[in-house]
């Protein structure tokens, strides 16, 4: 496959998932711009889609995945893509198997790469285990989701139905993930590519130029949806220096913002999915102000976004690894799952954010 004749369209599972891609082909000057609506952005180097199927178990949803694929390829086809990235999370989480047997049925390549690796996150496969920090995958808490408990046997799952086509090398380094790519793309036989976010970095560079990331106010909120450890450990510094809002003032954080250029509303607290889901539409309607907003978790950020009146995200900066600065229009917004970011990472990010103030 020739590569600077690439036309790339980003499959992911959810929001952060395209995010955290992004971010990578940003780096590799990729101008990229999404669209909530999963909608093609003309100005975009690469098509992006949120498939919304992270939570969807595998084995009893494949007709309703394969029906989001085959709208999904139909936007490919208008819009000349040759190489579909299925983004998948390098602990192996979601309906993999599902996704990449009706992808492999639709699209029918010679070849199906597949690299969920993340070496520098210490995620690798051995070629008989998938390790994550030096243990089984087995042995650790991905292996605990009701869902799609995470497993090496998805590696076994795939290779006895795809067969020979099914291309999955041992990957202990970034060395050799590159190594791996760089195989890849001396081949013509293959169209789409199953991979964690990692493996973008090693996509062809480009030359080019990008407007510069702003905002008008110094305001800003965080909304946090997630129940991960490290990013409650995260929370917990943020307090110092944010002001919380109670969940029962939900309605009334313009005027918490008025207080305060930066603001938490912890969403971790709502009793249940109904309550959730209720606080976010609660938050949207009544939130006239635009701050800015640094979102923890994929499904409240996806969720929110589109309650709110975003539609079209552009990534201009890069807040931490595998987290992009967006552009909203004349506000920025950082997105990150519960286990990304150092024990500072909200402070880190509102300084980055002031410092585009203009």
């Amino acid at each position: 496959m020739l590569k600077n004749d690439l036309r790339i369209a980003v499959l992911a599972d959810d929001l952060t998932g395209i995010t955290d891609t992004a971010s990578v082909f940003f780096g590799l000057n990729y101008r990229c711009l999404f669209s909530l609506k999963n909608e093609f952005v003309p100005e975009s180097r690469i098509l992006f889609f949120n498939s919304r199927t992270r939570n969807l178990n595998s084995g009893k949803n494949f007709s309703t995945i394969q029906s989001i694929h085959k709208h999904f390829l139909g936007l490919c086809s208008q819009n000349e893509i040759n190489l579909v990235y299925k983004k998948i999370d390098s602990t192996l989480r979601g309906p993999i198997p599902d996704e990449v047997l009706s992808l492999s049925e639709l699209l029918n390549p010679g070849l199906i790469p597949f690299l969920p690796e993340n070496p520098v996150q210490k995620r690798v496969y051995t070629g008989s285990e998938y390790l994550v920090n030096g243990f089984p995958i087995e042995q650790t808490f991905y292996a605990a989701d009701p869902n799609n408990p995470s497993s090496k046997t998805v590696f076994f799952k795939l290779q006895s139905r795809l067969g020979s086509r099914f291309w999955a090398p041992p990957i202990f380094s970034s060395a050799e993930l590159e190594s791996a790519m760089a195989t890849l793309f001396q081949r013509s036989d293959f169209n789409f590519i199953v991979a964690s976010a990692a493996a973008a970095a090693f996509f062809p560079p480009l030359a080019a130029d990008f407007p510069p990331p702003g905002t008008k106010t110094r305001k800003c909120l965080v909304i946090s949806g997630s129940l991960n450890t490290l990013n409650s450990a995260q929370l917990e510094l943020l307090r110092n220096f944010a002001l919380e809002i109670p969940m029962s003032r939900l309605n009334q954080t313009d005027q918490y913002l008025s207080q305060s250029d930066l603001c938490l509303l912890d969403l971790s607290k709502a009793v249940s999915q109904v309550s959730f889901d209720q606080s976010l539409q609660t938050l949207s309607s009544s939130l006239l102000s635009k701050p800015n907003l640094i979102i923890c978790g994929g499904e409240t950020a996806d969720s929110f976004l589109r309650c709110s009146s975003a539609e079209v995200l552009e990534v201009s900066g890069i807040a931490a690894r595998g987290i992009p600065l967006c552009s909203d229009r004349n506000r920025l917004i950082i997105m990150k799952p519960g286990g990304f970011g150092e024990p500072d990472f909200y402070e880190r990010c509102y300084q980055l954010i002031r410092s585009f103030q203009h």
